[in-house]
């Protein structure tokens, strides 16, 4: 059954999610070292769940106390060959393949197949040059620590998953990053975290140097900080509709996706920072030129501010987006087309010229990013839109609708 969203304006106030994103990093590094810790708000989202699952699954203890999962116990401790279950959770698969590697974990890997699906290649390259050997649905041997050279344009996500499991290799590595960066920030994000261990291990240009964490220890405890890619979604809200408020934000985050207030600011609106409070009222868009590489997550709300803009805007950087939960790039172009949002697309950019968006029925293809987008744009139709599949904002914010309802959606989001 589809959901129906009318048209309505945002008006109110949330709290952020948790960050998806810090939630899996911090989850992977407390398992990886020996010792208690609690790691606090780690949310609900499905792709988590698969994270804390997966490293039961490599032995670790993890119990969970309200929205916080306690850890103790040592990784590693399992029998032949674990049966790992990623789900839908691209985040888990791509940095449990080097974790069991480092750990010498013999591993064999399930999920929805689109997980498979994405890009990996160079990830097992690199698994494969070092001491293991993998072919993305199973892994064992031994990592062996050394120069890690490793294609970046792909994922940031395999550089990552070097990161965190390199130091348990008990000596020094270092990491080259070949071809085109993308998505930096969120390496700096790792690297930030993985400090809060002790692990010494600084960035340089393209070279990544990695020390050894023997005798470490994780944190007794770890808050994970609200998540700026579901908080941008509703700052969306409030620019197109009359005034949302997002509490528990941390301006100083590394979240790439902490970007959306400059954008927002860049289009003629005034965002206003109070503290971990963001607050953005509705005016009058203009239109833009984003390049979306480093923050590719912002790009289907990028694509729903450019509809309601005036003029014609440019999205640049959109080819990663194909590699998505979805082809996200045919979604973002499906969805303008079934609005009647006049675009072009020549595969590495998306010229979109503002207009009226008709209702639709949208599909939802299953993609968190998309739906919420879509429910967004549906905000704003001329009339009633459907839209498909929108269970899956599960993925990494299954309060979404919830949260949609508390700022003026309540009679207007059916199901």
């Amino acid at each position: 059954m589809p959901l129906c969203v009318s048209p309505f304006k945002g008006n109110g106030e949330i709290f952020a999610p948790p960050s998806k994103s810090c939630a899996h990093r911090w989850i992977m590094l407390c398992s990886a070292y020996v010792g208690e810790s609690r790691v606090c708000n780690v949310g609900a989202s499905s792709d988590v769940k698969a994270t804390i699952e997966c490293v039961k699954s490599l032995g670790k203890n993890a119990r969970a106390e309200g929205n916080d999962v306690v850890f103790s116990g040592a990784l590693g401790m399992v029998k032949g060959e674990a049966a790992l279950d990623v789900g839908e959770s691209g985040s888990t698969y791509r940095f449990l393949l080097p974790l069991c590697g480092a750990l010498g974990i013999k591993a064999r890997f399930l999920g929805r197949e689109r997980v498979f699906d994405r890009p990996i290649s160079p990830l097992l390259k690199v698994l494969n040059e070092h001491g293991c050997a993998s072919d993305g649905k199973r892994i064992e041997g031994k990592l062996r620590s050394g120069v890690y050279e490793i294609d970046g344009s792909a994922s940031s996500q395999f550089i990552s998953g070097l990161v965190m499991a390199l130091p348990l290799l008990g000596e020094e590595s270092k990491i080259i990053i070949k071809g085109e960066k993308v998505s930096s920030g969120y390496i700096d994000l790792t690297i930030s975290l993985l400090k809060n261990f002790g692990v010494e291990v600084e960035k340089v240009g393209d070279e990544i140097f990695v020390g050894k964490s023997k005798g470490l220890k994780p944190p007794a405890k770890i808050t994970c900080e609200g998540d700026w890619s579901g908080a941008a979604v509703f700052l969306g809200f409030g620019a197109l509709g009359e005034k949302v408020a997002v509490k528990g934000l941390d301006l100083s985050s590394l979240q790439p996706d902490k970007k959306i207030v400059e954008i927002l600011k860049s289009v003629g609106l005034d965002p206003r920072v109070n503290g971990d409070k963001v607050e953005v009222e509705s005016g009058k868009i203009s239109s833009f030129d984003i390049d979306c590489a480093p923050f590719p997550d912002l790009a289907p709300l990028l694509s729903v501010l450019a509809a309601k803009a005036e003029g014609e805007s440019v999205i640049r950087g959109v080819q990663r987006l194909k590699g998505k939960e979805s082809d996200r790039l045919s979604g973002i172009c499906e969805t303008l087309k079934k609005a009647q949002i006049k675009y072009d697309c020549d595969g590495e950019s998306i010229r979109i010229r503002g207009g009226k968006p008709s209702a639709a029925s949208f599909c939802g293809y299953g993609d968190h990013r998309m739906i919420m987008s879509q429910a967004l744009l549906a905000s704003f139709c001329d009339g009633d839109s459907q839209i498909e599949s929108y269970e899956g904002v599960g993925k990494s914010y299954p309060s979404f609708f919830e949260d949609l309802r508390k700022i003026g959606g309540k009679i207007n989001v059916r199901i």
